[in-house]
């Protein structure tokens, strides 16, 4: 993954992402945050940073993403509609996969399409994965096969890599 400028965030640059997240948790941080950088990353991608752990991927239609890291060293219980899989999906969402109906065996009752959606592994619960919905609620508990979710992110993808790098000496 090519870095193209890392900079620090301007105050009303930080201030307009604060009134951009909805979510209660990553509000927190952000609240309680010093340092705030934002590195853009090819694809029209970038990843915020609050007090060097990636907290937020940004997407080319400024679609805001929590950033796995975050979901896992920060412990966050968000707000974000989830899906669960089964053991067999976790392999390929791992190797960047789509998640697919077959695959699914739990999910939050109110996804809309394009909602950013947490996949989670079956044993622990713990997130693997971030993507956005291709379809709603109703649509994929009647859908018997096909691609529910665009994966955008994933555990060890270069979203993580590019994060990862110092954290366990930090957190």
């Amino acid at each position: 993954m090519k870095i193209k400028n890392r900079r620090f965030l301007k105050k009303k640059e930080i201030k307009k992402l604060k009134e951009e997240i909805k979510d209660n948790e990553i509000k927190k941080i952000l609240e309680k945050g010093e340092k705030f950088e934002i590195v853009p990353v090819e694809k029209d991608f970038a990843v915020i940073f609050v007090d060097d752990l990636p907290i937020l991927i940004i997407s080319e239609n400024n679609k805001i993403i929590p950033h796995l890291a975050a979901l896992i060293y920060k412990k966050l219980n968000v707000e974000y509609p989830f899906v669960k899989v089964d053991q067999g999906a976790v392999k390929h969402i791992l190797n960047g996969a789509d998640v697919m109906r077959p695959g699914i065996t739990d999910f939050s009752e109110e996804i809309h399409k394009d909602d950013v959606v947490i996949v989670l592994e079956p044993s622990k619960g713990l997130p693997i994965a971030v993507g956005i919905a291709l379809f709603n609620s109703e649509e994929i508990k009647s859908m018997k096969k096909g691609k529910v979710i665009k994966t955008i992110h994933y555990y060890k993808d270069n979203f993580w890599n590019l994060g990862i790098k110092g954290l366990r000496t930090k957190f």
